[in-house]
C-alpha cells in the first residue's frame, strides 16, 4: 500500500515545495521503517519528476549542474 502511495504522489498546483517534500518523506520513512530499501536516488528522481510545471526551470538547472546519482534527499 505504501509503495502505491509513493508511486502516485505528485505535487499539486498551489502547494508549496516544503509541504510536498514532507509528504514524500513521510511515505518513504514509513516504507523504510517496514524494511523496504528505498535508495535516495529513487526519492530524488521522484521529487524532481513530480514537481509542478511552474518550477520546471529549477529542475532543469539542478539536473544540468549536478549528477543526479550523487544527490541525496538532504
Amino acid at each position: 500500500m505504501l509503495s502505491r502511495s509513493f508511486e502516485v504522489l505528485e505535487m499539486k498546483i498551489g502547494k508549496v515545495i516544503i509541504g510536498y517534500f514532507s509528504r514524500v518523506m513521510e511515505v518513504v520513512n514509513d516504507m523504510r521503517n517496514l524494511g523496504e530499501d528505498i535508495l535516495d536516488l529513487k526519492v530524488v528522481e521522484k521529487i524532481l519528476r513530480t514537481l509542478v510545471e511552474k518550477i520546471t526551470y529549477v529542475v532543469c538547472a539542478i539536473e544540468e549542474s549536478n549528477d543526479i546519482k550523487e544527490l541525496t534527499v538532504d
